[in-house]
């Protein structure tokens, strides 16, 4: 069926980026990069269709890919300079690809070339299951002579939302006139007042490991949010068969009946303890991980050491080549220098097995990071899951209590269990004020407690997910960091000693 994905990023050289590389991946062309003196070839990349729509007052040159993208580039002077937009967007799978081609055109055409942008798009039908075209879009106005001011209107964040809405529109229409009756909407899921769960992304390094049939965790978190979703949908068809068959009125907004209430909440208990295993199974991952990075770690600090010894003893016996009797002086401090350089040698020899290469070191941070994030969003899918069970076990989804006889304070209190965390944004002044209205959301882990005060001020409470324990994780790092950085600290001490001590001595043999 037919999916809404509409996702927007600026590419900046702040991210050491450019913006030549960018249009040549996703046209998966060969484009030289003036700039930087480079040429990206992404010839063998399978891209359907390309095309770059301009308006009527552009110069015929902008429609030449390279010559586009390097005149972007040269019109930018800061080292942070913001370089263009690019937007990405699932294309309805039931149109034909020509159907397609005429949705993102019309679109492209209408939202943004009437504007004065230079859309550049790529159409991707590489995954029959998942085609999606990425338009990057320029951020100046364009004449004649070339590129000018940039247009901050442009960056209008209610622009966006008309542009997400504006994609939902012309997709449906376009399944309409095809015969379809699926339809998309832009809003989220909680915007919706949909029970279903949102899947997380995969990313391009996911996927091509999931086509190779290796199963990751990314996968099978998204395979199990479908498998809850078409539970999800399958229990609101029995609901409406049910009341059909029984004459019954469907159930009031906000009032579920318990049949379906106990069935929803077994069904999510279950899903939340199956996200929880997922979890641990990331945090086994996390540590093995983490102790072959600190092995890799160790290793180098010994490697470092031991190339640091060896300079010392060089400079020893340099010197006592050039003082005479000197040599046989530092010949005790160069023995033990050596003594130290063996015992190195030896740890370093006892450790190899455990310890990956430099490309495997990359391999398991990069990897590292992933978990990171992989963890970061299936704790907020357990977060969403668990306080679902609870709204669905009080039967409502707003804050037990009557709004107009709390304070903030005390609506924040009384949300202590629901909340994952503690509060880390509200205005201060507000907290001994009354409520006129309050509810608590949670949409992907973020919670949230928005609330009206009784003079209409709208504000809200964002509570901060301490569910992971990154931050006890960072603690450790940083106190392994500290610990190496005192001892390269001392021994650097030490070694100024020495060299004090020496030219003393000299000093001594001179006179």
């Amino acid at each position: 069926m037919a999916i809404y994905h509409f996702s927007v990023q600026v590419i900046s050289r702040s991210q050491g980026r450019s913006a030549v590389a960018a249009a040549a991946y996703r046209a998966g062309e060969r484009l030289q990069d003036k700039r930087y003196g480079h040429t990206y070839d992404y010839t063998k990349k399978n891209v359907a269709e390309r095309a770059i729509a301009a308006p009527e007052n552009a110069p015929a040159w902008v429609k030449d890919r390279e010559r586009l993208w390097n005149a972007v580039e040269a019109a930018e002077k800061r080292k942070d300079a913001q370089l263009c937009r690019e937007i990405n967007i699932a294309l309805p799978r039931e149109l034909t690809a020509w159907q397609q081609r005429e949705l993102v055109s019309a679109y492209v055409t209408e939202q943004f070339v009437k504007r004065g942008m230079i859309a550049d798009v790529a159409i991707h039908r590489d995954n029959p299951e998942n085609p999606h075209a990425h338009v990057m879009l320029t951020m100046r106005e364009i004449t004649l002579a070339g590129f000018g001011k940039k247009v901050r209107e442009w960056n209008d964040k209610e622009l966006l939302e008309t542009w997400r809405a504006e994609w939902a529109n012309y997709a449906n229409r376009a399944l309409e006139r095809a015969g379809y009756q699926e339809r998309i909407d832009h809003r989220s899921l909680e915007a919706q007042g949909s029970d279903l769960l949102p899947t997380v992304h995969e990313g391009p390094y996911v996927r091509q490991m999931e086509r190779r049939g290796i199963r990751t965790e990314r996968g099978d978190l998204n395979r199990a949010v479908a498998e809850y979703n078409a539970l999800v949908v399958s229990l609101e068809a029995y609901r409406k068969e049910r009341a059909a068959l029984t004459k019954e009125p469907a159930p009031a907004s906000g009032v579920a009946p318990v049949e379906r209430n106990e069935k929803q909440i077994a069904l999510l208990t279950a899903k939340a303890q199956e996200i929880k295993n997922e979890m641990e199974h990331v945090d086994v991952e996390l540590r093995r991980i983490q102790e072959r990075l600190r092995y890799y770690a160790e290793q180098q600090q010994r490697i470092a050491e031991r190339a640091r010894l060896e300079k010392q003893i060089g400079e020893l016996l340099q010197r006592g080549r050039g003082l005479l009797g000197l040599y046989n002086k530092n010949s005790k401090e160069i023995a033990e220098l050596q003594r130290k350089m063996e015992r190195l040698d030896e740890r370093i020899q006892e450790h190899q097995r455990f310890t990956p290469t430099g490309q495997e070191a990359a391999q398991l941070q990069e990897r590292q990071k992933q978990l990171e994030q992989t963890k970061k969003e299936l704790s907020g899918q357990f977060f969403a899951v668990r306080n679902k069970v609870k709204q669905l076990e009080a039967g409502q989804e707003k804050i037990p209590a009557k709004p107009a006889n709390m304070t903030l304070r005390q609506a924040i209190y009384a949300l202590k269990d629901k909340a994952a965390g503690i509060p880390t944004r509200y205005v201060e002044a507000d907290l001994d004020k009354q409520l006129q209205a309050a509810r608590f959301t949670n949409h992907g882990g973020v919670e949230q407690l928005h609330y009206r005060l009784q003079d209409g001020t709208e504000r809200s409470v964002l509570f901060q997910n301490v569910y992971m324990s990154s931050a006890q994780r960072n603690a450790v790092f940083d106190m392994i960091g500290a610990a190496v950085n005192a001892m390269g600290h001392q021994l650097q001490r030490d070694d100024m000693a020495r060299q004090r001590q020496m030219k003393k001595k000299r000093r001594g043999m001179e006179r």
